[in-house]
């Protein structure tokens, strides 16, 4: 069973992405892509929300996808039967790194912000 990547050594962690970077060339251009849709969302959802936590949530969810999933229909008997796979990704989350992040991320909102009113007062 392999093991979670916070259990691997820094030189086992670049091995790693070494050959994962041989097998799939293309994640790392789908990891920023992605990235940035995570980031666009981030913005329009701090911006909207103007503080409010129950907006910034509400605004986050609105940018949700919806999770894929496999359904089956067969019959069993006389009865029709479905089935409805999902896949669920509960990976481990480094509330500190997260934190660190979301606060950096924050800052840098705030002060385009204050750039901005700024620059509108002079108008």
């Amino acid at each position: 069973m392999p093991r979670l990547s916070n259990q691997l050594s820094r030189t086992e962690l670049i091995e790693h992405r070494r050959t994962i970077s041989k097998k799939r060339p293309s994640l790392p251009a789908k990891a920023s892509k992605s990235f940035t849709i995570m980031y666009q969302a981030f913005r329009a959802a701090f911006e909207y929300a103007d503080g409010d936590e129950a907006r910034f949530s509400q605004a986050l969810d609105q940018f949700a996808q919806p999770r894929s999933h496999v359904t089956q229909t067969y019959t069993a008997g006389k009865q029709q039967r479905t089935i409805r796979i999902t896949a669920t990704a509960k990976p481990e989350l480094d509330h500190k790194r997260y934190a660190q992040a979301l606060l950096a991320l924050a800052e840098q909102l705030s002060e385009e912000r204050m750039v901005k009113d700024a620059r509108g007062s002079h108008y």
